[in-house]
């Protein structure tokens, strides 16, 4: 997959959807996926977002396609703990930053593509955020730990 870098200053003209329906190989996801990530920016362009905050939301979906040369709807669990999780571990900060970004542009193909991803490619979309494996809630505010300990509401019926 050629790389997804921007050169910035530069006009570009793109054709969206300009590849048939029913195209089903790799270079037509390819494509179809260029599309998506230019439509996605014009989309983030329209809201008036800065060039600069653009590219940022943008990243972390070029980095990850980029390094696995697949596009996003072809990633697995696998792909993206080891690509957060590898070599080169990152700061929770960045990873989770980075999660909410692909995880915006994730909810944005759902709601325009999904249907056309999944008759065109057969590939059902779900967003990355499900393979981040969440950290547990703190003691006291899981379902099966009681929301006040038996101690404290002793003390807070005297206090009352």
């Amino acid at each position: 997959m050629e790389k997804l870098s921007a050169v910035h200053g530069v006009a570009e003209v793109l054709t969206l959807q300009s590849q048939r329906a029913g195209g089903r190989g790799a270079a037509d996801q390819r494509a179809y996926f260029f599309d998506t990530l230019a439509e996605y920016q014009w989309a983030r362009h329209a809201e008036a977002l800065m060039p600069s905050s653009i590219d940022q939301l943008v990243k972390p979906v070029t980095e990850i396609c980029d390094h696995y040369d697949l596009v996003l709807w072809e990633l697995t669990s696998r792909h993206v703990d080891h690509y957060f999780a590898g070599p080169g571990k990152r700061v929770r900060g960045t990873v989770r930053t980075k999660i909410n970004n692909i995880d915006g542009y994730c909810a944005f193909l759902e709601q325009r593509f999904a249907g056309e991803i999944a008759r065109r490619f057969g590939a059902r979309l779900e967003s990355p955020s499900r393979y981040v494996q969440q950290a547990p809630a703190p003691r006291g505010l899981r379902a099966e730990d009681p929301a006040v300990p038996a101690g404290d509401a002793r003390v807070l019926r005297r206090v009352a």
